[in-house]
């Protein structure tokens, strides 16, 4: 389901991969520890497609989401980290735009 997302998100079509994105949160949230980093990173790929449409408020939760998940589990270096953090900078500057992850 989250190489659908991706798929879906590489075309441009936000709407489907959002839902794609979502189904995927749902299984891992009954499959996977509540700090497991694949939680973050399905979450940071939520909010991607939400700063696509423009919708930086829920991009900004959903990259917030994934932080707090992340460092709760991660180093700060860790690549997953660093593009959560530079998502969510970005995601305050409309003239920035986001980084798709393909971790």
């Amino acid at each position: 389901m989250v190489s659908l997302g991706n798929i879906y998100l590489c075309k441009g079509q936000y709407d489907a991969a959002i839902d794609e994105y979502s189904r995927a949160l749902k299984i891992q949230e009954t499959t996977l520890p509540s700090n497991h980093p694949d939680k973050a990173r399905t979450m940071l790929n939520i909010g991607l497609a939400y700063a696509y449409q423009d919708d930086m408020i829920k991009a900004t939760e959903y990259f917030n989401h994934a932080a707090d998940i992340a460092l709760q589990t991660l180093p700060l270096e860790h690549p997953l980290v660093c593009l959560i953090k530079k998502n969510q900078n970005r995601s305050f500057n409309s003239n920035d735009s986001c980084i798709i992850i393909r971790l």
